[in-house]
């Protein structure tokens, strides 16, 4: 008959010493193939990996279509200036052409270890560009500017590495630009503040994205220990009732 897995408890220290007894006994070891330990093999070898790159791909598709669903909802509202709507257009129309590209065209190997860095990076840059043309560092539609290294962090650091670099130096040309215009104090006590800002969010991603990789590390190692003491319990409990 084929032995039942058993719960990891208390009795799991004695399981070495039990599965000792059994082969002394002659008892051979059940095959333990239950469906949460077939699971759990592959969420600690690399289809895991894989798995996990597909869902942060198809949110990332889904994130930047709505970006530019509400970018055109934006632009077609009665209280948007108009000289914006047409930078709102092409911005919307420019993130549906990157996703319609990048994410069913575009080989991900040319990319080698920076895919999600290279996809958030280009996002950035289309919304530098709305920002661009609708006032710098002064729009109305800053916060866009922040999505895409909040995104970073659900992919890899080095994504949020390469996004957060990517913006500060943006918002330094900015800085900038605005120094030239002679935009005095009050423009450049915001601008100052809003690179702090993305300074701080570009950390704080990357932080979270190293936190998030930990964790998957330890939750799929401890896995594979729990199967392990499962598989070393079922020896034990038919060496038991051999014995018996």
């Amino acid at each position: 008959a084929r032995v039942p897995l058993v719960r990891a408890g208390p009795a799991a220290a004695l399981s070495s010493g039990s599965v000792r007894a059994a082969r002394a006994a002659g008892v051979r070891p059940l095959p333990v193939r239950a469906p949460e330990e077939q699971h759990v093999r592959r969420m600690g070898g690399r289809g895991a990996t894989g798995e996990y790159e597909r869902q942060i791909t198809f949110g990332s598709q889904v994130a930047t279509l709505a970006v530019a669903g509400l970018l055109v909802l934006v632009a077609v509202l009665p209280p948007t200036p108009d000289r914006d709507r047409q930078a709102l257009v092409l911005s919307a129309l420019l993130l549906f052409l990157f996703a319609a590209l990048w994410y069913h065209l575009v080989p991900r190997r040319l990319f080698g270890k920076w895919p999600f860095g290279a996809g958030t990076t280009i996002v950035l840059l289309i919304i530098a560009t709305l920002l661009a043309r609708t006032g710098g560092s002064g729009s109305a539609f800053f916060p866009y500017f922040l999505a895409p290294i909040l995104a970073a962090a659900f992919a890899t650091p080095r994504a949020t590495v390469l996004t957060g670099g990517v913006a500060v130096v943006i918002d330094l040309l900015f800085v900038a630009s605005d120094l030239r215009a002679d935009g005095g104090e009050l423009v450049l006590a915001r601008d100052v503040a809003q690179l702090f800002a993305i300074t701080a969010i570009a950390i704080m991603s990357w932080l979270i994205a190293v936190t998030m990789r930990r964790t998957r590390a330890v939750l799929r190692q401890r896995s594979v220990e729990l199967v392990d003491q499962n598989r070393e319990l079922a020896v034990a409990r038919a060496a038991t009732l051999t014995l018996a």
